[in-house]
């Protein structure tokens, strides 16, 4: 099923209007001189590379039967805090689909809630205040705590013990069913990042 022209349309202004805003927020980050020394290539280059990362990041969420508004607005909420905790987008999306299915108001028997199924707990010691039901909050406090247990941990005991607990990959008393699932959907949005073109959204 191809996407309609319309729908083409809104990603491409969408995508267009949500990067310059990140791309000139990087900018208002630097001092006047190191202004003066970005040359528009290199302002270019990172404009281009923010929509190819979200065309492939709502491209991918389409996929998953998740409305372009809705998966315009929690890309927005990926990259920005990814980008300020330095953790990998695709890897942020990849929990989302394996924790909650892009349910925002999911809640399980620990009463981890939202997008990322966090811990009221893990929200306190974060520092970050809000519904976790907000997607904006859930994904900032997820993006937030990810960055911790992969500093503490390393890559992959860092996912694990974002699943499964500190504690858990401490002891050695983990299983790594999860970090399998979220390294398949991971290696999915990655495989397609290199030739995902604007225009080319099917489905």
């Amino acid at each position: 099923m191809i996407i309609g022209i319309k729908s083409i349309i809104v990603i491409l202004l969408t995508i267009t209007e949500l990067s310059s805003i990140n791309l000139f927020s990087q900018l208002d980050n630097l001092s006047a001189g190191q202004k003066n020394t970005v040359s528009f290539a290199t302002t270019a280059s990172i404009f281009t590379q923010q929509k190819q990362m979200q065309g492939t990041i709502i491209h991918h969420m389409i996929s998953k039967n998740i409305s372009i508004t809705e998966a315009t607005k929690l890309s927005n909420y990926i990259l920005t805090f990814s980008e300020k905790y330095n953790v990998d987008p695709f890897l942020i999306v990849a929990i989302i689909e394996v924790e909650s299915y892009y349910h925002p108001n999911r809640i399980g028997k620990h009463k981890d809630t939202g997008l990322m199924q966090i811990l009221p707990s893990t929200q306190k010691y974060m520092g970050i205040k809000g519904e976790l039901t907000d997607p904006e909050v859930n994904i900032h406090v997820g993006c937030k705590y990810l960055a911790y247990t992969q500093s503490r941990f390393g890559p992959e005991l860092g996912i694990i013990a974002y699943n499964q607990g500190e504690g858990n990959v401490v002891r050695g008393t983990f299983k790594t069913t999860y970090l399998m699932k979220v390294k398949k959907v991971w290696s999915a949005i990655k495989n397609n990042a290199s030739y995902k073109k604007y225009g080319d959204c099917k489905m």
